[in-house]
């Protein structure tokens, strides 16, 4: 089937890598979009103590909650307690530990509470530790100003600028729980700079631009 094809667009530089293991043919990596996503972008304030990190998804391994309980479980053994996590999504009845009064779940969510959700936490953290081909979740994140903290396994890290407006780390107990010392060590200073990095300029990942960019590539691909 893809001997056949012209001209494939890759939806991220992740997915470009995977069937490039079996197939090269003409490309273009165009990051993807929905029709809800819109430009919500907000200069947020960071005067509050705790680190608010939000999990948004199922709780599965493949979708890295467990990694990173253990990476905040590791935080707790070392002392660092300025942090609290919100978790939207089917929890399973887990039982929490001596992490219970650091987590909070909140259930399943619908795509008209994503506003009040992102208003609430400083930084998304993506775990997946199995590939995902983009991750729709992130980029809903950066449409309301909000940094994120993915795994090398997410598509979406594409429009991450390591440090610049967020993190990118490998997908293991110590390098998250670095990653999230390290934003909570320097939470207003490093959230700042990343809400207001991601704020500026335009925001090109609304439809009518990716629009645009499909009918370009379509064309290209006719030529």
């Amino acid at each position: 089937m893809l001997e056949m094809v012209d001209l494939i667009h890759f939806n991220s530089q992740l997915t470009k890598n995977e069937y490039e293991k079996y197939i090269t043919k003409p490309n273009k990596v165009l990051s993807i979009t929905h029709n809800d996503i819109k430009d919500n972008r907000k200069i947020k304030d960071y005067k509050h103590n705790k680190l608010q990190i939000g999990f948004l998804g199922p709780i599965e391994e493949y979708k890295g909650f467990p990694l990173l309980r253990k990476s905040l479980l590791k935080l707790l053994d070392q002392g660092e307690i300025n942090w609290h996590l919100s978790v939207y999504g089917n929890d399973r009845g887990i039982e929490l530990s001596e992490d219970k009064q650091y987590i909070s779940f909140h259930g399943r969510y619908k795509q008209s509470d994503l506003e009040n959700i992102f208003n609430q936490i400083d930084v998304l953290v993506i775990p997946s530790v199995w590939k995902e081909t983009f991750g729709f979740i992130g980029l809903e994140a950066m449409s309301h100003g909000v940094p994120t903290i993915v795994t090398e396994h997410i598509g979406f890290k594409d429009l991450i600028q390591h440090k610049v407006n967020g993190l990118i780390v490998d997908a293991t107990v110590n390098e998250l729980a670095d990653a999230i010392k390290y934003v909570s060590d320097n939470k207003k200073e490093t959230l700042e700079k990343w809400n207001s990095n991601i704020c500026r300029g335009p925001f090109v990942s609304v439809l009518n631009f990716h629009n645009k960019e499909i009918e370009e590539l379509y064309k290209s691909a006719r030529s």
